[in-house]
């Protein structure tokens, strides 16, 4: 019996179309498929081929050799064991976006959103995971920071800081009394502890002044750096947008400083916007209570927008059982015509 492998972005279609491939194959060959976030995808085709192709959704193997991607495992499918997939690919763009919120809504973790703007070229999106449960007081404060906490706030501030093809760094924040690097908990706190390790790009830690001087600055390295290990606090990662990571990094500057001007436009719980019910509560400033109606409505549309979604799986799932009557026939037809 053939080993069937399938790997690819978890908020890819085509993964999902390949999933159900290899289920329709289940009596006939054994399967594994992994689906990954953007980040560990790329460090994926790295490990495999040293290098990222941005436009690859899906890379399927059997019996350990390549043969390609979902249009050779469809090939496969048809040509070796007559099975034909006929689900509508409005089905697998549905479990995509499902089985991304579902990977990302652990209450192990937490997920911000940020735009950045480079110089005058349109804005950027990365998203941070904070690993919250090895690093939840560190953790903590940096989402508080990007949720906004009293005046203290990552939206408005720079990246100020890169070490070409090493790291970069952010978080002076601009208060009504200048720029400002306290913490929420003060002007400093303590370093939390080194689980978490310098071992990829991405990783996310706390720049600070000196052994247990942690405030808001922090950095984010362009390359694995296991020299940091045991001496800075990191506490997440970079898991989609390691493309502006890697822009920033290789940025001109003088004595360190981007000639370019880099900026987080915005900063935000991103749950609350793949998820609108599921958005955290949290205190009202005043600034937040002026903009709630803004914030209404955004809400509203985007929850139309899922319950749109929704009637669309409903519907499309009715059409499933005369799908696999119409999938069963044409595998018979195509037998017959091999007979």
């Amino acid at each position: 019996m053939s080993y069937i492998e399938l790997y690819g972005l978890i908020r890819s279609g085509s993964f999902h179309q390949g999933r159900s491939i290899l289920k329709g194959l289940s009596n006939e060959v054994r399967s594994f498929t992994e689906g990954m976030l953007e980040a560990d995808w790329e460090l994926f085709q790295l490990k495999k081929f040293n290098k990222i192709d941005a436009d690859l959704e899906v890379l399927c193997y059997l019996d350990n050799m390549l043969i390609g991607g979902i249009f050779e495992l469809s090939q496969l499918a048809i040509e070796k064991y007559k099975y034909i997939e006929n689900t509508s690919q409005s089905v697998f763009t549905s479990e995509a976006e499902s089985s991304y919120i579902q990977k990302i809504s652990s209450p192990l973790k937490k997920y911000v959103l940020w735009h950045i703007k480079i110089g005058e070229s349109t804005e950027k999106k990365l998203v941070i995971e904070l690993d919250v449960q090895n690093c939840p007081r560190t953790c903590e404060n940096f989402w508080q920071l990007s949720n906004g906490f009293k005046d203290l706030s990552y939206s408005g501030s720079t990246i100020h800081r890169v070490i070409q093809d090493g790291y970069i760094e952010g978080g002076l924040i601009t208060t009504s009394s200048g720029k400002s690097h306290s913490s929420i908990y003060g002007e400093f706190f303590a370093d939390e502890n080194y689980s978490y390790l310098h071992d990829k790009p991405g990783v996310i830690g706390m720049s600070k002044f000196g052994r247990n001087e942690n405030g808001s600055l922090f950095y984010i390295t362009a390359r694995p750096l296991p020299h940091l290990n045991g001496r800075m606090v990191a506490f997440g990662r970079v898991i989609e947008g390691m493309d502006v990571i890697k822009a920033i990094s290789m940025l001109p500057h003088v004595n360190q400083r981007p000639v370019a001007n880099v900026v987080i436009t915005k900063s935000q719980n991103y749950l609350s916007i793949l998820m609108p019910t599921a958005h955290e509560s949290r205190p009202k400033s005043h600034k937040d209570q002026g903009s709630s109606k803004l914030e209404n409505a955004d809400l509203e549309t985007l929850i139309a927008r899922r319950e749109a979604i929704v009637k669309e799986i409903e519907s499309t799932r009715q059409e499933l059982e005369q799908q696999k009557i119409l999938r069963n026939m044409i595998s018979e037809l195509i037998a017959e015509m091999r007979a």
